[in-house]
């Protein structure tokens, strides 16, 4: 917060007449601007063109600087305050970000590990079908080969003969 001061007392402030501070204000050297319908300059004004302040004799002067001084300590205190509260309340964020991000990534660990085993499963009774295929296929040639090696038709023992079925029509 800036300390605002009538030109009477920022003369006093920079060891000036007060004609001399409405000059530089008249001629844009030095800003001042209507505060409560009076024209007053901040002290920064007066620090940016005349360097340090004197020593300011009147009492009125040095206890409104004071007294300004007081309440911008007091501000940058709370301002202070509230500026630790935002950050703590924005570590509490990010501390509940991580920890919903751990979660997540747990759940999906899971449901990968899920989608991993059905997938083995899945290759196994895959290759279990294979292989009982296989050994069906093998067994069967296995035992046509071993049929036809002692001469026996093994298609040919199931089938019905024609001729049997026909002499029994022929009877009745």
């Amino acid at each position: 917060m800036s300390t605002f001061l009538t030109f009477e007392e920022a003369a006093q402030a920079v060891g000036k007449s007060r004609a001399t501070i409405f000059n530089y204000v008249k001629s844009g050297k030095i800003s001042a601007v209507d505060n409560s319908g009076k024209r007053q300059i901040d002290t920064s004004e007066l620090l940016r063109v005349f360097g340090e302040l004197q020593a300011v004799p009147d009492k009125h002067v040095k206890s409104k600087i004071m007294q300004n001084e007081s309440k911008n300590s007091q501000n940058i205190q709370i301002d202070t305050r509230l500026d630790k509260r935002y950050i703590d309340n924005l570590e509490q964020q990010l501390d509940d970000c991580k920890s919903h991000t751990k979660s997540l990534l747990s759940q999906n660990q899971q449901l990968l590990n899920i989608i991993t085993d059905k997938e083995k499963k899945e290759m196994l009774l895959l290759t279990d079908k294979r292989d009982y295929k296989q050994e069906k296929s093998k067994k069967s040639k296995k035992s046509k080969n071993k049929d036809l090696s002692e001469g026996i038709d093994v298609e040919g023992m199931f089938q019905k003969k024609k001729g049997k079925k026909s002499k029994k029509k022929g009877k009745k």
